[in-house]
């Protein structure tokens, strides 16, 4: 692939925090900005054949079950840094998009009433119950979500597959750019670091 030698946003990953930034790049500046996500691993077709389950488009959870916690209550710390219902109404905005990419997957509303039953009964025993609603994509249906959304990305961005980000490029105190592991330099106004459990290290 011929790429441009300076973009407006390059994204480093193509996981789930790779993708969802470029989608909301793209939604909000379709093709007034130019951008460019890259990304270490493989295609997930070459994924699936290679069995690489960890790098590439998706990232590590591209052939999970596909389970999508949807409260503020598990999966991290978000509300240390943002109010409940902010927490709240961003993870209503990201199921909502995961609803489009994969109309096949179900959803699991709770039924309040066992709910409280159950509730009742942890504390009896001086625990706590986290209740909490699913999406559940499933295992087949998640790598067809992720093309849907490579499928969305490369009408408006580039994708550059199979080429790792070796370092950053900081000019005065900003990131403006990356250097590959093969020693091409990309510039850019913006870089996003997405680099997933794969690249955490990193």
């Amino acid at each position: 692939m011929k790429m441009k030698q300076k973009y407006d946003v390059i994204i480093v990953g193509a996981g789930p925090s790779g993708i969802f930034a470029t989608l909301e790049i793209i939604k909000h500046a379709q093709d007034k900005l130019s951008v460019i996500i890259v990304e270490k691993g493989p295609d997930i077709d070459k994924r699936l054949k290679e069995k690489n389950f960890l790098s590439g488009w998706g990232g590590a959870g591209a052939f999970s079950d596909g389970k999508i916690t949807l409260s503020p209550d598990v999966g991290g710390w978000l509300t240390d840094l943002l109010s409940w219902k902010e927490v709240e109404d961003l993870i209503n905005y990201v199921d909502s998009i995961w609803a489009e990419l994969s109309p096949e997957a179900s959803y699991y509303p709770f039924d309040e009433d066992a709910v409280a039953e159950l509730e009742s009964r942890a504390r009896r025993a001086h625990l706590r119950l986290i209740p909490y609603k699913i999406r559940h994509l499933g295992s087949d249906n998640t790598p067809k979500a992720l093309i849907r959304a490579k499928n969305r990305i490369e009408k408006y961005a580039e994708i550059l597959l199979e080429s790792g980000a070796e370092r950053i490029i900081v000019e005065n105190g900003r990131a403006r750019g990356i250097i590959l592991e093969n020693g091409e330099e990309i510039h850019g106004k913006y870089v996003i670091v997405a680099p997933g459990r794969y690249g955490a290290s990193w």
